[in-house]
């Protein structure tokens, strides 16, 4: 390593290792690198929530153009001040502002070196380190560690805080977490970052995306009196949970199953204010069920963070929750593992 040290500082003229680190810092190593169209949506969305144009569609992408005229004219370094006179040269300025939001950022895994792009660091939870991928490390606790970490964090954001953009690149249940701490009562307005099979985009509860209703079925399956949520938005997820739940959790008598009438998929939710109607909707299911004093919700959601957010603000009129993840990728069992057990 140090003969490949001294051949990058003789390369670069460097006199020290000291330098080279400097440079090498800033220098990351991505598995699965992102296409030119995933860039291209992430100059889209992070110019937009500052009040700039968008790029446009991907045959005719104008960012392109503008980042091969940087180069030719060698103005590889942007003040803040020139990045400024640039936005106006070129007309990329919205004659409307947006509203004023404090970027905030969960993050249980990550989307490589663009992730502190989205909030400053001191608005930023990392939980990387308890996880392995999407799994737990082992000795780590959802409920000991995970749950105090992003609650305290979320606490603090709800005292100083009240406009809020959330970007949670985490599990549903931090998600769902979220939307708790952040209840309705806390008078914070939060739009989500949502990412999904189409471009990221903004949702917030009261965007004007609505969409078909929710359709709710009751499925009873033994003598408990807790009940099973079962959110089938983006996969039908009945037949995993009805197997998980027979086999290990015998306080469950029913489910409630959930999918949206216009049909299970990645596009099932238009957008923020479909995905609040429905959250209100299912809990509006759920207590129609009269469920005993004590039962226990045990939700297992397969659907957009956004949604799980929406459906955590309801945990406090909801009683007991659990909530649950699914091993997706096959790396312990292929099966569900309980998270947050809250109330």
């Amino acid at each position: 390593m140090g003969e490949v040290r001294a051949l990058w500082r003789k390369h670069l003229k460097l006199d020290t290792d000291d330098e080279l680190f400097a440079i090498l810092d800033t220098f990351h190593i991505m598995e699965g690198y992102h296409s030119l169209q995933d860039m291209r949506e992430n100059v889209d969305l992070r110019f937009q929530v500052v009040g700039l144009t968008s790029g446009g569609n991907s045959l005719e992408f104008k960012f392109d153009g503008a980042a091969r005229a940087l180069k030719v004219t060698e103005r590889n370094v942007l003040t803040r001040e020139a990045f400024e006179k640039l936005c106006i040269e070129q007309g990329w300025i919205k004659s409307t502002q947006p509203e004023d939001r404090k970027n905030i950022s969960i993050r249980s895994f990550s989307d490589g070196p663009t992730d502190y792009l989205d909030a400053t660091p001191e608005n930023t939870l990392s939980l990387h380190h308890m996880f392995d991928v999407r799994h737990l490390q082992a000795g780590a606790d959802w409920n000991a560690d995970v749950r105090p970490a992003a609650e305290d964090f979320l606490n603090h954001v709800r005292e100083t805080d009240k406009n809020i953009r959330l970007f949670i690149d985490s599990h549903s249940s931090v998600a769902f977490l979220a939307g708790a701490v952040l209840g309705f009562k806390t008078n914070t307005h939060v739009e989500l970052n949502q990412k999904g099979r189409g471009p990221t985009t903004v949702w917030r509860s009261d965007d004007g995306q609505t969409g078909p209703r929710v359709s709710t079925s009751v499925i009873d399956i033994g003598g408990g009196q807790d009940v099973a949520v079962v959110v089938s938005f983006s996969r039908n997820a009945l037949a995993d949970v009805q197997e998980y739940v027979t086999a290990n959790v015998p306080s469950i008598g029913r489910i409630l199953h959930a999918t949206p009438e216009g049909g299970t998929g990645q596009k099932s939710l238009v957008g923020g204010e479909h995905a609040a109607d429905l959250a209100d909707q299912i809990a509006d299911a759920i207590k129609a069920l009269r469920l005993d004093f004590g039962a226990r919700r045990h939700f297992f959601i397969s659907g957009p963070n956004a949604f799980a957010f929406f459906m955590g603000q309801h945990r406090d009129a909801m009683g007991p929750v659990t909530l649950y993840e699914f091993d997706f990728k096959g790396a312990v069992d292929g099966s569900y593992h309980p998270s947050f057990r809250i109330g």
